[in-house]
């Protein structure tokens, strides 16, 4: 059970991120933070079905934003984040590829969901 913690949060943060509109919704809500993420200019993108991740690689193309508009990348960092809070290196090759497998199997049951 202690081997899930890590993948778990990492595929809740990627599924949050890729798969939700909940930042943009809590900006919003919160009024926190919209012009500085450029919410209101995020609205008449998403219109034209574009997600928040890939607005932000396509309207500021830095390396920050291509990293977190990717998904892989993003899982990496978040991995290596949690080597340092648990301090072994074997948690980065587990979490990554565990992450990884349940981050797309997830989308797959969403997309298939959608489908039918």
């Amino acid at each position: 059970m202690n081997h899930l913690f890590y993948p778990l949060i990492a595929v809740a943060i990627l599924i949050v991120w890729f798969e939700t509109h909940a930042f943009v919704e809590y900006c919003k809500a919160l009024k926190f933070g919209v012009k500085f993420f450029k919410i209101d200019e995020y609205k008449r993108w998403q219109e034209k079905g574009m997600a928040y991740p890939d607005f932000l690689a396509v309207k500021d193309n830095t390396f920050f934003n291509r990293l977190i508009s990717c998904p892989i990348c993003l899982n990496v960092w978040l991995n290596l984040l949690f080597v340092f809070s648990h301090k072994s290196a074997y948690i980065f090759f587990e979490g990554f590829y565990l992450s990884l497998l349940m981050y797309f199997l997830l989308k797959l049951v969403i997309v298939k969901g959608d489908l039918e």
